[in-house]
């Protein structure tokens, strides 16, 4: 403690802050110029601090509030405090880092397109790439669904069909 998901300034901006040991603890309470907190004895053991944990997570809010996420992070960072911003799907794509490592890798669907895929954010020496394959499209599997396993009929189908129940 303190652990959470913390808003920043902006719409819909946060920041993921994780402390897992006294050092990290310390170097946040570094980052965010609360040393006060470090004084506080009832903060010094994990145990104190997940009794005030509220207590915290407004004191780390008034900090991140008032920051970019991506400030937060690099000045978190630098500190060693694991942290890292929460990027919604459109933001995720276009972070240098992920990209740059690897973690979204182009993949081909059916029709032609071309989409990024989020892959395993680790990657292992001497192993090959990850298979990343597209995922079904719409209706992929309807006929083996409605034969197959429902099993019905054409006439069933063609009448679901026609009143757009089924596509």
């Amino acid at each position: 403690a303190p652990n959470g998901v913390y808003k920043c300034l902006g719409d819909d901006r946060w920041i993921a802050i994780e402390v897992y040991h006294e050092g990290d603890w310390q170097a946040l309470c570094s980052a965010i110029e609360r040393t006060d907190l470090l004084e506080d004895p009832g903060l010094s053991t994990p145990d104190g601090r997940r009794s005030r944990e509220q207590e915290l997570d407004t004191a780390i809010s008034e900090w991140t509030s008032h920051m970019d996420e991506w400030d937060a992070f690099e000045r978190l960072q630098k500190a060693g405090v694991p942290c890292g911003p929460s990027l919604d799907m459109g933001r995720l794509h276009s972070e240098r880092q992920l990209n740059a490592g690897g973690y979204l890798t182009p993949v081909e669907y059916p029709d032609g397109t071309e989409r990024m895929l989020p892959t395993l954010p680790w990657r292992f020496d001497g192993q090959p790439a990850q298979d990343v394959r597209p995922g079904p499209v719409l209706g992929q599997d309807s006929d083996y669904v409605y034969r197959e396993l429902l099993g019905l009929g054409e006439d069933e189908i063609a009448e679901l069909t026609e009143s757009q129940v089924i596509y």
